[in-house]
Order: C-alpha cells, then sequence, then structure tokens
C-alpha cells in the first residue's frame, strides 16, 4: 500500500477517534464544549448542548479546598497512581516530601504510603461535571536528594507535568491533557498521550526513550544515550538531539502525509510524504514518524 493511502487511511482513523472521544467526554462535562487553540484545551458553555446531550440536574456538590500533607522524613522510592486521576498531576522538587492539592471533592483524594511506594487516586463523582477540572492540581513535592526508582502516572482528565527530577523509569499517561516533562534524568521514559501534547525539555535518558500522541504534537528535547522512539497519529513531531549528530545513530524517520525534515534540510518524497533511512553500525536507533503531520529532527552537538 502506498504511504500516502496509509496516511489518509490514519487521518480518518485518526479524526474517528477524536469524535468519539471529544463526544464523550463532552458527555462527562456537563453539556460542555471542549475547545482547542494556542496549544491549550478550554472548556465553554455550549448553548445548544440540549440537542445532543441531557443535563444531569443532580450534580454533586463542589467543596473547592485547598490542604497540605508532610511527608518529611519518609523514604520514598516510588510514585504511582491507583486509577486514571481527574485533575492536573504535579511532580516537582522542592525541600521535603509533601502532598498538596487544590481540590473540588477532597472527600475523593487519598494517599497511601506502603514500604517506599506513594500511591494517590482522585475520582471525581460519576454526577460531578469535569468543567473545572483543568483548574484541579494534585502536587508532589520531592526532596533533593531523592533516590527514585519509578514514576508510573496515569491521568484521564488533566495535565501532567513533572519538573527537576531524578528517577531511574519514567511512565506518564495522558488520556485528554498535556504531559510536560523538564530538567529530567532517567534510565528510560515513556510518555502517551491520546489526545493533547507532549513536550520535554532539556531531558538525559541513558537506555530507551518513547514518545507517542495519538491527537497531538511532540516536541521532545534532550540527549539521549540509547534508543528513541518518537510517534504521531495526527499531529506534528519534533526531536532536538544535543550533544550527537545523525551519524551517531541508526535512523528511520518518516511522515506519511507532511514535510520531513533533518538538520534544516528537507527530504523528497513520493505524493504528501516523505521518508530517510540511515544504517552506519551505530548500536543506538532513533525511530520518528507521523501519519499525518510534519516530522523534524534537529541535531545539536
Amino acid at each position: 500500500m502506498k504511504s500516502w493511502m496509509k496516511g489518509m487511511l490514519a487521518a480518518s482513523g485518526a479524526l474517528l477517534m477524536m469524535g468519539v472521544a471529544l463526544t464523550v467526554t463532552g458527555q462527562l462535562m456537563g453539556a460542555k464544549s471542549l475547545e482547542y487553540h494556542n496549544g491549550e484545551w478550554h472548556l465553554n458553555d455550549n448553548k445548544n448542548a440540549s440537542l445532543f446531550l441531557e443535563w444531569n440536574d443532580e450534580q454533586a456538590p463542589r467543596s473547592k479546598t485547598e490542604k497540605e500533607f508532610s511527608l518529611e522524613g519518609e523514604t520514598i522510592e516510588s510514585i504511582k497512581t491507583e486509577d486514571d486521576v481527574t485533575a492536573n498531576l504535579v511532580i516537582r522538587q522542592g525541600n521535603a516530601w509533601e502532598i498538596s492539592y487544590d481540590l473540588d471533592y477532597p472527600e475523593q483524594f487519598s494517599y497511601q504510603l506502603k514500604g517506599k511506594e506513594l500511591k494517590i487516586d482522585y475520582q471525581q463523582p460519576s454526577n460531578s461535571s469535569l468543567d473545572g477540572a483543568e483548574e484541579q492540581v494534585i502536587t508532589i513535592t520531592v526532596p533533593k536528594d531523592a533516590q527514585l526508582k519509578e514514576i508510573d502516572v496515569a491521568l484521564s482528565v488533566g495535565n501532567i507535568e513533572m519538573d527537576d527530577l531524578i528517577c531511574q523509569k519514567v511512565e506518564a499517561e495522558c488520556s485528554l491533557g498535556n504531559n510536560t516533562v523538564n530538567n529530567l534524568q532517567a534510565e528510560e521514559i515513556e510518555l502517551s498521550n491520546s489526545l493533547g501534547n507532549i513536550t520535554t525539555q532539556n531531558l538525559t535518558v541513558e537506555k530507551e526513550a518513547k514518545f507517542s500522541a495519538s491527537t497531538g504534537n511532540i516536541d521532545a528535547d534532550g540527549t539521549f544515550h540509547g534508543n528513541v522512539e518518537v510517534s504521531v497519529d495526527l499531529g506534528n513531531a519534533r526531536l532536538i538531539v544535543r550533544g550527537a549528530s545523525r551519524n551517531d545513530y541508526e535512523l528511520e524517520a518518516s511522515s506519511d502525509m507532511g514535510n520531513l525534515v533533518i538538520d534544516g534540510d528537507k527530504m523528497d518524497g513520493e505524493m504528501m510524504g516523505a521518508d530517510f533511512q540511515l544504517e552506519n553500525g551505530q548500536n543506538r536507533k532513533i525511530q520518528i514518524d507521523s501519519s499525518v503531520g510534519d516530522v523534524e529532527i534537529t541535531f545539536e552537538q
């Protein structure tokens, strides 16, 4: 099958998935509309909501609350979520272990500390609207000298932000929201989004880095000593590799429907896409592709 035909089929499938996701999300949001512009998701009143959704007249009452929990003195090596959390999640460096939140339904929040594992959970009531979910935040503060072995978190609605951390293995998944990681050192990292963007800056990854988005852009920037995989169904894929040149990697890059640019050079291809391969006997590999969108790789030594 021609690559442009694959792109057309991928685009159709991605748009269908996005339509289903937005319909379900709209139903959860109590007849609100979801709009995406300038790289951000926005909730707005939908005057015609009654045409396609039923209002839920008995919504759970909100109780906006801010609270802090000190975990100073604890030895914590892993951070996980119990289920898909419905709030923004921030994990950042600070002076001591601490959990804080700003939530509409604080009674739904819980955390467990078993051994050296911290697990958090926050699920809005089933009869609540997700309007305002983007303003709810759970923050985990990690001390500078913490020896983290694993971060494994997942959100159904909300953004993930991680800043100034050292961790052996990182996995972060957003169903509806953005994934942003800055100044992080890891042996392995995997970031995935269904509907939203992935952005990284100043990553250092020793072994394997994977980034995938169904609908959204990926902008990954870092130093990668092992394999790198970047994959987008509908959106742009951009990768900045620091401290290396293209000759330091095996390279596979392709766009079924979009431009392919490597170090500023546009690659020619058939119809609406392009691909590029480089085999030079290296023991690390970069694979980057977009079904519908532009692909760009820049090497900065």
